[in-house]
């Protein structure tokens, strides 16, 4: 830091001179503000980010001033005056920003010695890390749990009773990088450089700085400027054969690579090989198929007068059954050529050279995913009736065989016998344990519902082949019942766990049995109406037990796979006015599990309206939630992230910036078109509400959304609001009403001309 004096000292102090009060006194309040931190050219340190607010004031501070820095927590954070593009101090400044340029975390502790063994030794308080500097090196030890296995070698325990695990040996690191470069010389070919000498006597540079010294096994490669007239060498070396001849005159051809490796032991270079030219493929090439090509000239002028024409006068079969028909034909024209109907076996072994997933678009025939569902009446599904969409036309869309269930089981009605024929069985009858699975058939929807699950089975396969991915058949089953709480469905000796219980057993079984392998990937929940009087946690903890539970069940069962949940997020109903008596905690909540990694929010359920003036989708709705969350699936294992969290809030005096973080590279966020509410139960902010205050403008930008408000808010809500919506004429959303989505667009491939969204969730918070 440089230090500004009003004095010279020299001016001040010299010898044999007497010294006046005045200038000591200027010289030494000199040194006392430069110690102080209040010379003009020195940093300002602050003890919080909110104190330099106060005290600097938007450019305030004397121009000279160099740095800012602040104590924020462990962190100590270097500010400069005309950055702004990390966390300035004064956003909205016209001058002096002093934005963040480095931050430096002293949380971390690291301890110094030179004892490699630790036994006797008593680290400070708070230590994290140990560096140990030996002659040989610097090794770097983290401390750790006590380890289930101790491994001397890396594992060691302090006087303090604290596990040190050794996580760095740079000794060690320089010893790896020779072994390695070593043995990248020793297994590799790397080019020799600057080629010369003569015919016979060959030089030129070894590769990794060895000049013209080679390592014992050493294997290089160089294209020679001349071919051998008679024994060679390379840099003074004789080169000879792998069995020890010497290379004839020729051996090395000019411009033809050549691969040598040192044996020490007799002092020679063997030749292991020569290199092809391009002129040597020709050459071979032509030699081997010229008589193949006379005989097939041959064939073809002896066969001439004996082709029939198919259709035209250039379409002709090449071969036929022995009733005539062809079975081979070639199509003239630019698009032509030999047209044949091809076995499943030609398919399968070219299925790696044309895409979908390894399988050109082929369902595996050796493997099964269960992925079932579980939930209440919005998992069942909604009504085909007056919904536009019909039950035929949906079967006519599906894949065959990419949507299975398991066939020939029964419910478990005791006065009669009810075949299980549909996915959204068996419901509150619950299964005939008695009657297992006689094996696996296609998947068919509910008679009078769609059931969530069909469309979601159904339509991963379809999102799988145009992510080249691989396509395994899904079998699926619906295990839920109308208005369940989930207490009910936790329940071991209720009806909705066994149906899932019997289900995953019979699964396991069936797999078997037909010897395929069977893998859980995933696992639906569409659930939450029947929580929205409860009180905050209690749904959140809830699911949290359900989710251990059903992994569980999985392990009981031995099926594989993670069975991660992916859940629809429930939309409210049609009045939500009682806040009080259902505040729908419900809602925030199953974000709040998704956020901490239980599982995939695919879609909310206010995107999709309701048939009953209530909280009931139509087939119309039920397909298309379905149909994302398919999607949101398969995303996820081609390994991106689907779930969108809540947005990170910012306070610049009234105006609250909302940063939507987790979208996707190239993905913003967009209004979508207010007419389908017809202005009823939402306002011009898109769904958004604040505590504290009220909104005057919203901005929406890219990945943010800029609410102004009449004051600071203290807290905000999206699609959430607590209005009763069953009033409105003709009323076919619920109550949580929102309008921002993403630029995520696509065409449904179960709807034709339905186009598909990736909505915002709901969610609250206050601050």
């Amino acid at each position: 830091m440089a230090l500004t004096l009003t004095r010279a000292v020299n001016a001040v102090i010299s010898d044999n001179t007497r010294v006046d009060k005045g200038p000591m006194r200027d010289l030494i309040n000199d040194l006392i503000r430069a110690i102080d931190g209040n010379n003009t050219r020195s940093a300002r340190v602050y003890t919080s980010r909110a104190d330099a607010v106060t005290q600097i004031g938007a450019g305030r501070l004397d121009p000279l001033v160099s740095a800012v820095v602040t104590i924020e927590g462990a962190v100590l954070v270097i500010r400069a005056r005309t950055v702004f593009a990390d966390d300035p101090l004064f956003p909205e400044a016209a001058g002096d920003r002093w934005g963040a340029v480095l931050r430096i975390d002293t949380s971390a502790r690291i301890w110094p010695t030179t004892t490699t063994d630790f036994a006797p030794l008593r680290p400070p308080a708070g230590t994290d890390q140990i560096s140990v500097g030996t002659n040989s090196g610097v090794q770097t030890w983290r401390r750790i749990n006590a380890p289930a296995t101790v491994d001397p070698a890396i594992h060691q325990r302090d006087a303090n009773g604290t596990w040190w695990m050794l996580a760095e040996n740079t000794s060690a690191i320089r010893t790896l990088i020779a072994n390695v470069a070593g043995s990248i010389a020793t297994a590799a070919f790397p080019q020799a450089s600057n080629i010369a000498g003569t015919a016979n006597a060959i030089t030129g540079l070894l590769p990794y700085g060895n000049g013209t010294a080679a390592l014992a096994g050493q294997r290089i490669s160089f294209i020679p400027l001349a071919a051998n007239t008679g024994a060679a060498t390379f840099n003074a070396i004789q080169i000879r054969t792998e069995n020890d001849q010497q290379i004839t005159a020729g051996a090395i051809v000019a411009g033809r690579r050549v691969f040598l490796e040192r044996d020490p032991a007799v002092n020679v270079w063997r030749m292991m090989a020569g290199g092809i030219t391009q002129a040597d493929v020709a050459a071979t090439l032509a030699t081997t198929l010229a008589p193949i090509l006379a005989r097939l000239q041959a064939v073809e002028t002896a066969a001439t007068g004996a082709i029939e024409t198919v259709t035209g006068e250039t379409e002709r079969a090449l071969a036929t059954d022995a009733a005539g028909n062809a079975i081979m034909v070639w199509r003239p024209g630019e698009d032509g050529g030999i047209d044949a109907h091809m076995a499943r076996t030609f398919w399968e072994r070219g299925a790696p050279y044309i895409g979908g997933g390894g399988t050109g678009g082929l369902l595996s025939t050796t493997a099964l995913h269960a992925v079932s569902g579980h939930g209440q009446s919005l998992l069942v599904g909604g009504e085909y009736e007056n919904s536009g969409v019909s039950r035929a036309d949906l079967i006519s869309r599906a894949r065959q065989g990419a949507a299975l269930m398991l066939e020939g089981m029964q419910r478990g009605d005791t006065d009669r016998v009810v075949p299980i024929t549909t996915v959204d069985m068996p419901r509150s009858q619950g299964y005939n344990e008695a009657v297992p699975p006689t094996g696996i058939g296609a998947a068919v929807p509910g008679a009078t519902t769609s059931t969530a699950v069909w469309p979601m089975a159904v339509a991963m396969n379809e999102y799988r082949h145009d992510h080249d991915l691989r396509m395994v058949p899904v079998v699926t089953q619906c295990h839920g019942i109308s208005g369940i709480m989930i207490e009910a469905i936790l329940d071991k000796a209720g009806v909705a766990w066994n149906n899932m219980r019997f289900w995953y057993e019979s699964m396991v079984a069936r797999a078997a049995a037909e010897t395929k392998s069977l893998f859980v990937p995933w696992h639906q929940w569409v659930h939450g109406p029947s929580a929205k009087s409860y009180a905050p946690n209690r749904y959140l903890n809830l699911l949290w037990q359900y989710n251990d539970d059903f992994h569980n069940l999985l392990k009981a069962v031995g099926a594989r796979g993670p069975g991660t949940l992916l859940i629809q997020q429930t939309g409210g109903n049609a009045n939500t006015s009682n806040v009080a008596g259902d505040p729908w905690h419900v809602t925030d909540e199953q974000l709040q599990f998704c956020e901490a990694g239980g599982g995939v929010l695919t879609t909310p359920d206010y995107a999709y309206p309701i048939f009953d003036n209530n909280v009931h989708q139509d087939a119309f709705g039920t397909v298309q939630a379905g149909e994302v969350t398919a999607r949101a699936a398969v995303e996820t294992e081609a390994g991106k992230r689907w779930t969108i969290n809540r947005p990170r809030p910012r306070l610049m005096g009234s105006t609250l910036i909302l940063e939507y973080e987790t979208l996707r590279p190239g993905e913003y966020l967009d209004r979508h078109d207010p007419s389908r509410y017809g202005g009823q139960g939402i306002d011009d902010y898109l769904g958004f509400q604040v505590e504290g205050a009220t909104i005057t403008e919203i901005q929406v930008r890219g990945r943010q959304v800029a609410l102004t408000c009449s004051a600071p808010p203290t807290g905000v809500r999206y699609a959430m609001q607590a209005q009763d919506a069953s009033i409105f004429a003709n009323n076919r959303w619920s109550a949580f009403r929102g309008l921002l989505r993403t630029s995520d667009v696509w065409p449904s491939k179960l709807l034709p001309g339905q186009q598909l969204y990736r909505w915002t969730p709901s969610f609250k918070m206050m601050f």
